[in-house]
């Protein structure tokens, strides 16, 4: 066809050849000032499998769209599934356009990707796949004014009242002394996909938490950002500069008299008279920088040859030690995935390596959509930037575009209620702080490693990877999650002395004893939290005699998941059930939420089995101690703060919880009888399960009440 005799044409090996094997031919679009990196990271390959006696070349060829005027070419190449090239590189916007093309990379470079920075994978997971690495990735930061900021004793900024408040001193000093061109802030929202960005990114910058996702443009987060975004603009800049593009923000940059205060770029290295930082946020600590560039993927229509040694080269690519030289010959131009790197030595000799660690980078959402919301985007918001609309009418467009025609939960806000989550405890009394403070080593290390590190092994999407409604899963593929998961989760309990008080026998017991954290809702919270990892913790890392799993660890992270997967539609009908949860009848709701669990309980039929287990393993009998003692304390705190007596109110459920859980206590297994062919036995076997799960549901919500 007419397009690939024209490729004949417009290809440029950027390689020198010399290999007679295997022929790996990468296709990405012109760009010149990547040349540079593109024959880097070829030399070094073809280098490598020189000295590793691999019979593979690798070349890469660029193509120009204006000397083809059919559409984008490796769009058309992929459209017609051409075996003509192995590997493309393509920008990261085009992921989710791509991603049924392209190979899952992840089974393949488990290890090397399990390295990278779980905020950059997260964005090239799509259905479940990762079908691209990050090659050169590029990311926004702040230019300060060194000069002005020694003279008035300032500092860069690390939130935006700071920018902002510095930026009014500092121009009512200079204008005070004749100079009045000096310019406050750039900001870079122009009409384009810069502006979406830019957009984007303050909006992110503006979440209350380091681990809080992009909060939705129908948030209040939006609103405040919007609102401040405003304020910049009209007080310490103009609509013609915050529209102007990045060639006006370089010229003021590099010019000799320096006649701008802050500037939001792309990163473009060191610039004589200037500090580069990380975007301001709401507070300190909280940032957002835009992060975008090129990825590398395979295409899954080509040859088991050509699949084979194009994994290769991603090997080679991928590797920490390329990483690294590769940190080291471009230094800051570029943002890695593998976080690590910042913490060698040898790097950080080259490179601000405190910068690097301190970005938050945000990248657009995966959604083949985009280009046409972003126009959206731009247009909602600049009726209120630059216009007379109103606020709510600039998120209330946007929000719209996103829910009814994206259908994007990523960009959708999360549900608005009274009460907002507090991980780290913030907002909890200063008796409770000091009370739980050696817990919060724990707390602070999980929250800023287990959420991104979990929410990417889940696939980053839940919903995707361990769904059965999703028929693109399996209930294989959500087990290798789970397990992964949990390797992950229980390293970061297990590893370091952050958690050592935290995991210590009845440390949460202790504490919700101690009667110091039950004067506010707060208060409440930051308890169920500790409970509930406490709990999760001996459910899902603490390990039997023989050194696995306890069975309900087991049973859980297997068995349940086909089941719950052979019956999806009973779990998603209980799932989507309500429950009346008024004040008085909290615990009853939950204690009903335990009743309608039973329904799949029939198809459970190794509970008897697990029940036993449990009580003769000596370390997995400890476990189940150990959680009833915070169920126990639990309930204790909530009869207290409810004036109720739960013992009365719900009789037959703890005379069988207590009856079952003294065999536990007492060790006597072996009164444990749950024959199948026996009719009582059934029976008592459906009360303890009816206790137990009521119990632990019961428990789970009680000090949120």
């Amino acid at each position: 066809m007419l397009v690939f005799k024209l490729l004949t044409f417009l290809v440029i090996c950027l390689c020198k050849e010399w290999a007679n094997g295997i022929k790996i031919n990468v296709l990405t679009k012109d760009d010149y000032s990547l040349s540079v990196y593109y024959n880097y990271i070829c030399d070094s390959f073809n280098n490598y499998a020189r000295m590793n006696n691999l019979d593979i070349e690798m070349s890469i060829k660029t193509y120009n769209d204006e000397s083809y005027d059919g559409g984008d070419v490796l769009d058309s190449i992929i459209a017609h599934k051409t075996d003509m090239y192995d590997m493309y590189i393509f920008d990261q916007r085009d992921s989710a356009n791509y991603a049924d093309s392209l190979l899952n990379i992840y089974p393949h470079l488990s290890k090397q990707i399990d390295m990278y920075d779980y905020r950059i994978i997260s964005n090239i997971n799509v259905d479940g796949k990762i079908t691209g690495l990050p090659l050169f990735l590029n990311y926004d930061v702040l230019y300060s004014n060194e000069s002005l900021l020694s003279k008035y004793g300032k500092k860069a900024p690390q939130t935006w009242d700071d920018l902002f408040e510095t930026a009014i001193y500092i121009l009512e000093e200079e204008n005070a002394r004749g100079n009045t061109n000096l310019i406050g802030y750039n900001g870079l929202f122009t009409d384009d996909s810069i502006g979406a960005s830019s957009i984007y990114e303050f909006i992110y910058s503006f979440r209350y938490s380091y681990n809080d996702k992009f909060p939705g443009f129908s948030s209040s987060v939006a609103y405040d950002a919007l609102s401040k975004l405003k304020s910049l603009k009209e007080n310490i800049s103009s609509d013609n500069i915050f529209q102007s593009n990045e060639g006006f923000t370089y010229d003021k940059l590099f010019s000799e008299n320096k006649n701008i205060l802050f500037a939001k770029s792309v990163n473009i290295g060191e610039i004589q008279g200037y500090i580069k930082t990380s975007i301001p946020g709401r507070y300190e600590g909280i940032s957002g920088s835009y992060v975008n560039g090129k990825y590398i993927g395979i295409p899954n229509f080509i040859s088991d040859t050509k699949i084979s040694a194009s994994i290769e080269v991603l090997k080679f690519l991928t590797t920490f030690e390329m990483q690294k030289d590769f940190a080291i010959k471009f230094k800051d131009s570029v943002y890695l995935p593998i976080q690590r790197i910042y913490d060698s030595m040898e790097v950080c000799e080259v490179i601000d390596c405190t910068l690097m660690r301190e970005l938050q980078p945000i990248f657009i959402p995966l959604n083949i959509n985009y280009n046409v919301f972003e126009k959206k985007l731009v247009s909602s918001t600049y009726e209120y930037l630059y216009g007379d609309a109103p606020i709510s009418q600039a998120l209330d467009r946007i929000d719209y575009y996103v829910v009814y025609e994206m259908n994007d939960p990523y960009l959708n806000s999360p549900d608005d209620n009274d009460f907002e989550f507090d991980p780290l405890g913030t907002k909890a009394s200063e008796e409770c702080q000091a009370e739980v403070k050696k817990s919060m080593t724990c707390i602070e290390k999980i929250f800023s490693e287990i959420e991104p590190k979990s929410e990417y092994l889940q696939g980053l999407n839940y919903e995707t990877v361990c769904m059965p409604s999703n028929e693109k899963t399996t209930s294989e593929n959500c087990k290798t999650i789970v397990k992964q998961g949990l390797d992950v989760v229980c390293k970061v309990f297990e590893e370091g002395d952050e958690c050592k008080d935290f995991i210590a026998d009845d440390n949460v017991v202790n504490l919700i004893n101690s009667g110091k954290c039950q004067n506010s809702q707060d208060d409440i919270a930051l308890l169920g939290e500790l409970a509930a990892l406490k709990s999760a913790y001996l459910m899902g890392c603490k390990k039997s005699d023989s050194g696995k799993l306890c069975p309900i660890g087991q049973y859980a992270t297997t068995t349940a998941i086909d089941i719950a997967f052979n019956n999806f539609k009973t779990v998603e009908k209980l799932a989507e059930q309500e429950y009346d949860n008024n004040n008085s009848n909290d615990f009853e709701a939950a204690l009903d939420l335990g009743n309608d669990i039973l329904a799949l309980f029939p198809l459970l039929k190794d509970i008897g089995d697990i029940l036993v287990e449990s009580c003769t393993d000596a370390s997995c009998n400890k476990n189940i101690i150990a959680i009833d003692k915070i169920i126990l304390a639990t309930k204790s705190a909530y009869e207290k703060s409810q004036n109720v007596d739960l013992t009365k109110q719900y009789p037959k459920v703890f005379e069988l919880y207590d009856t079952y859980l003294n065999k536990y206590r007492n060790k006597q297994c072996e009164m444990f009888n749950f024959s199948s062919d026996n009719s009582s036995g059934a029976t008592a076997l459906k009360k303890i399960t009816y206790s137990l799960v009521s119990m632990i549901v019961a428990a789970s919500v009680l000090l949120l009440l």
